[in-house]
């Protein structure tokens, strides 16, 4: 029994505090008026991880002003 005890201390000391800011930039919404850059989030997650990309996503670097555009990448319907 006291195994499990110290099995969900060391998981709530450990792993909940690590996925604080992946949490909180999930939840994050652009301002009215801005979109979301997405090709130069995915160059900074490529460049420097996820973890930075959280960081600098919840300081709204990637607020771009004006209306959203239409991603390069996406697959377009014919």
């Amino acid at each position: 029994m006291g195994t499990i005890i110290g099995t969900i201390i060391i998981i709530c000391i450990f792993y909940l505090p690590s996925k604080i800011t992946e949490w909180k930039s999930d939840n994050r919404v652009t301002p009215p008026g801005y979109h979301h850059d997405c090709e130069k989030a995915i160059e900074d997650i490529r460049k420097h991880g996820r973890q930075y990309f959280y960081e600098q996503h919840l300081k709204g670097k990637y607020d771009a002003p004006g209306e959203a555009v239409e991603f390069k990448y996406a697959k377009k319907e014919k």
